[in-house]
This record gives structure tokens, C-alpha cells and sequence, in this order.
């Protein structure tokens, strides 16, 4: 009997043994497994949503593009400079001026509780590690640079930085009257073959977030040109890009002699004209004694004007960011308005938009919006009377832009 009481012994003590090693086993692949707060590397940053697919859904809707942040940007600003900025409403810089060490001037943003999109760094791993860097940027207007900025080139520069970081968007700024119009003088331009592999169609196809350049003040004089232009490249670029983010740069200084500064109104218009028409931020180009940034050519009167429009975006970007014109709404207007809608679980927000240098007496039709007696104008401190058959009618002076809300 004591034989067999050792050997029950044995045979429990072994089962034991046996049991223990599985749940050391168990737990080293525990200890070994990928954690989103901790990857036991240096200088991770969280990762956004894959760029392709930049919305998630609940529901039937679509939640805000970038959660609801609306990209207000200054082009190539030093960062001595970024108060200035911020204090007119700006909330991103794009391009990096190379005129100071990038990080001291990712830094000199991030203090300020701004964003940057720029060109990648030297360091790459460096990038990865800053937590305000948006998007990476490639050479302004490349299709009008030369070879040394093609498409296929763009497709293997593209490629490098996704293999760090597939989840960090490309941002790719194209020449908007280029675009618009075509120009013989460079290769990639409107011809038969433009929206091909090798030109405006590679350019669209690589970036995951696309933008455009075209200064309808400056260019006034040049043949059909009108303020309408920023709107008009955009629903080009929405038919190619197949539904990408767009953004849209606006004029706020001359660039030069015989191309006038925009007035108060014109970068109103051109500002809200280019939301209407879909973009996703926009970007002010400060063009000055002969160099970007050479002193800040901004007259006064546009710099109270950008301003409110600043504080006005802000207020409404989680509205703006949200789905661009849905279905539900239709939105009518009599022309020269153009108008553009965004729905929220808050209301319903319709943008209208006079291009004419007249003053109109419009009728705008909302159809499939939230059943109210009356919509708020935003930031005019009135309402207007819709009646039943969802009309409403209001004045608009030269190049005025309303936004009626259900809310």
C-alpha cells in the first residue's frame, strides 16, 4: 500500500509539473502579444485611420472627416510667425520654409495646439514620433516642375513613406489653373492623354489627399478667369479623384504687378465657394515683396475679413466635415447662387453663395430638411420664414455668402 501511495503521489506531482509549464507557456504569449498602448518601441504616436478610408460609419451616418477638424492653413509661414497666425484664426501650417530646424518648428506649431503637413524629414522615425504632424506633402505643383517630379517618381516616393507609415496621408497640391484650363508649356497638361497614367490621372491615383492652387483676383484679367474658378477646379478634381479629400488654396495678397489683391468680399466668396464645392481645408497663400512670407502684404481690411471667416469655420467644422451634400437634402437655387448642404444629428446646414457683383433678391428651395417654420442665418444674428413648400427667400449683396440652419 505505501508503494502505490508513492506512486499516486508521483502521478499528481507530475500532472502539477505539467499543468504549471502550460500556464507559464500560456502566459509568455500573453506578455508577447501586440498592445495599442505599448509596442516596446520608442517614440510611437497613435495611428490615425487608413487615409483611403478616412470616415468610419454609425449607423446610417458617417462620422466627421478627421473628427470634425476643419485644416485652416497658412502656406510656408517661419515659425517667429505662428502666433500671428493663430490669432487670425489659423490652425495648421503647411510646407516647411527650411528656413530653421524642422523640429523646431514642429515644436514651435504643437505649442500653439496647431497641426503641420509638410515634406518629410530627414528622419523618418522622427516624423513617426510627432504627434501634430498631419499629412506629408510632396513638391508644390508637380506636374508643372519638370521630370524630376513625375508621376512615376511620385508613385516610388509615395511608396517609401507608406512603408513606414501607411496610415499618414499624402497630400499632393496641383496647379489649379492647369487644371482648369491646361497650359501647352508644361508636359503634363490638358491634352488627350492628361488624365492618363503618366499626368493628372497618376497624380489622383498616388495622393491620398489632393489639392488645388488657382487665384481667381490675381488672375482677373486672364481670359476666363472668374471668381467661380476655385469651385470649378475642385468638382474637376472630385470627378477624377473618384471622392478623395479635397482642399483648396485662397488668395490673400497680390503676387505680383498687374495682379491685384482680393478684396474683403472676393475671399469670402472663394473661401466658402471652395467649401460648397466639397473641400476638406484650405490654405492662405501670403505672397509678398517678391517672396513667400518677405513681409505680410495682408491689408488690414482682408485680415478682419479672414479672420471672422476663420472663426466661422471653426465654429461649424464638425458640420462642414461631414458628409458633402447627402442625398436625403436637395437644395435648389436660381442662378448666379450656388449652394452646398451638410446634415448633423444637431440640423441642417445649407450654404448659398452669390458670384454676382450684383445684389439679388434669391429663392432657395430645401427639400427633405428637418420640418422648422424658420431657419437661423449663422452668424447674422436673424431668421429667415420657409414655408411649406420648403422655400425660402432672402437678399443677397454682391458676392455674399448665407448659411441657414435648421438648429
Amino acid at each position: 500500500m505505501a508503494a502505490v501511495g508513492r506512486g499516486l503521489r508521483a502521478v499528481i506531482m507530475l500532472r502539477a509539473l505539467v499543468f504549471l509549464m502550460l500556464v507559464g507557456l500560456l502566459l509568455g504569449c500573453l506578455r508577447a502579444a501586440p498592445s495599442h498602448t505599448s509596442t516596446g518601441r520608442p517614440h510611437q504616436i497613435e495611428v490615425l485611420p487608413s487615409p483611403a478610408h478616412p470616415t468610419v460609419t454609425h449607423g446610417n451616418r458617417a462620422a466627421p472627416f478627421l473628427g470634425g477638424y476643419f485644416p485652416i492653413m497658412v502656406d510656408g509661414s517661419d515659425s517667429k510667425d505662428f502666433g500671428k497666425w493663430r490669432r487670425r484664426g489659423v490652425n495648421t501650417i503647411i510646407r516647411f520654409p527650411g528656413s530653421e530646424w524642422t523640429d523646431r518648428w514642429d515644436r514651435a506649431a504643437a505649442a500653439l495646439g496647431m497641426k503641420v503637413i509638410r515634406e518629410p524629414s530627414a528622419s523618418l522615425s522622427y516624423d513617426n514620433a510627432v504627434p501634430n504632424l498631419l499629412a506629408w506633402s510632396y513638391r508644390d505643383e508637380p506636374e508643372i516642375n519638370g521630370s524630376k517630379f513625375n508621376v512615376a517618381l511620385f508613385r516610388q516616393w509615395a511608396a517609401k513613406l507608406r512603408a513606414v507609415n501607411p496610415h499618414r496621408p499624402i497630400f499632393a497640391n496641383l496647379a489649379g489653373y492647369a487644371v482648369l484650363e491646361g497650359d501647352q508649356r508644361f508636359p503634363c497638361s490638358l491634352t488627350p492623354q492628361a488624365f492618363g497614367p503618366s499626368c493628372y490621372g497618376g497624380y489622383v491615383t498616388v495622393a491620398d489627399w489632393i489639392s488645388q492652387d488657382i487665384y481667381p483676383a490675381n488672375w482677373q484679367n486672364w481670359q476666363g478667369m472668374d471668381i467661380r474658378a476655385v469651385g470649378r477646379v475642385l468638382e474637376k478634381l472630385k470627378t477624377w479623384s473618384h471622392a478623395k479629400p479635397l482642399f483648396a488654396y485662397q488668395e490673400i495678397t497680390s503676387t505680383g504687378r498687374g495682379k491685384p489683391a482680393p478684396t474683403p468680399d472676393q475671399l469670402r466668396f472663394e473661401v466658402w465657394d471652395g467649401i460648397v464645392h466639397g473641400a476638406r481645408g484650405i490654405a492662405y497663400w501670403d505672397y509678398s515683396g517678391g517672396s513667400l512670407h518677405a513681409n505680410d502684404g495682408t491689408a488690414p481690411e482682408v485680415v478682419t475679413r479672414m479672420t471672422a471667416i476663420d472663426s466661422l469655420i471653426t465654429r461649424l467644422a464638425p458640420a462642414l466635415q461631414s458628409e458633402v451634400n447627402p442625398k436625403h437634402l436637395r437644395v435648389t437655387v436660381t442662378k448666379p447662387l450656388e449652394a452646398g448642404w451638410r446634415s448633423t444629428p444637431r440640423g441642417d446646414y445649407v450654404i448659398v453663395a452669390n458670384s454676382s457683383p450684383r445684389r439679388l433678391r434669391a429663392r432657395v428651395n430645401i427639400q427633405g430638411a428637418r420640418r422648422v417654420s424658420s431657419l437661423s442665418v449663422v452668424g447674422e444674428n436673424r431668421r429667415v420664414g420657409m414655408a411649406k413648400s420648403e422655400l425660402i427667400q432672402d437678399n443677397f449683396d454682391p458676392l455674399a455668402v448665407h448659411i441657414y440652419s435648421t438648429s
